[in-house]
């Protein structure tokens, strides 16, 4: 089981439309009930739009991995990993590991092996409003742009479901960024958030940079263990 923990980056794919806690700074403003009609009202029709025309993101991704004691927060270990990936919207993704370092050694690529997930339920799809209970709570700057911020609340308590918050540009509606975890946590993840800052590929948001901390703990097979990743995407295309 061991260095059998890659991140997934399936949440990138619930906010077709769309911080960090350190992102957050800035006034956070009511928004009237209009507004807010009209916000997610086009961030619906954008994102049905990109659903029905995409099946998902190919990347080309580095992540930075550490591994730390929960008890005493000592380092275990640090890895590097490269990967080309298909991840889809609906079905399972393909990843290939392209290179893996651990503790600046070189190791085979073919050792590292993958936790590959369902992506979590889309927000902004046909059934998003099945889902979710999607609130506009304000307005704020995030990353130096003016953004609406969205509380994502799940209807069902399952490991598909995200719960959290993402922020639209409020002049494009475009994705800036979004920081949630899932509505339930399976075996063997006993914490788990993500955070991720996004970027366009033809008017579609895909991540850029972001964080991601899980704990996970299998008895006998991995001891407790937190482990935080420093996400870089390098590339992105979409896939038709």
């Amino acid at each position: 089981m061991k260095n059998a923990i890659l991140i997934p980056l399936c949440l990138i794919f619930i906010v077709p439309v769309l911080m960090a806690p350190g992102l957050s700074a800035g006034r956070s403003d009511a928004v009237p009930v209009e507004e807010s009609d009209r916000v997610l009202k086009a961030a619906f029709e954008k994102g049905i739009g990109i659903y029905n025309k995409y099946r998902g993101i190919e990347s080309l991704r580095k992540e930075l991995i550490r591994e730390f004691d929960p008890e005493t927060g000592a380092l275990r270990s640090t890895s590097e990993v490269t990967t080309r990936r298909k991840e889809y919207y609906y079905t399972m993704p393909e990843i290939e590991v392209l290179a893996y370092t651990k503790d600046g050694k070189d190791m085979d690529p073919a050792k590292y092996r993958v936790w590959k997930a369902m992506p979590l339920f889309p927000i902004f799809d046909a059934r998003g409003r099945e889902r979710y209970t999607i609130r506009v709570t304000g307005r704020k700057k995030v990353a130096g742009k003016e953004c609406y911020c969205l509380q994502v609340e799940p209807k069902q308590q399952t490991s598909r479901h995200f719960r959290g918050t993402v922020y639209l540009a409020v002049k494009t509606l475009e994705s800036v960024s979004l920081e949630g975890t899932m509505a339930k946590l399976d075996f063997p993840m006993k914490e788990f958030s993500i955070e991720l800052n996004m970027t366009q590929v033809d008017k579609v948001p895909v991540a850029k940079t972001g964080t991601a901390r899980i704990r996970v703990k299998v008895p006998i097979f991995f001891p407790d263990t937190i482990i935080e990743s420093s996400i870089t995407v390098l590339e992105s295309r979409l896939i038709q």
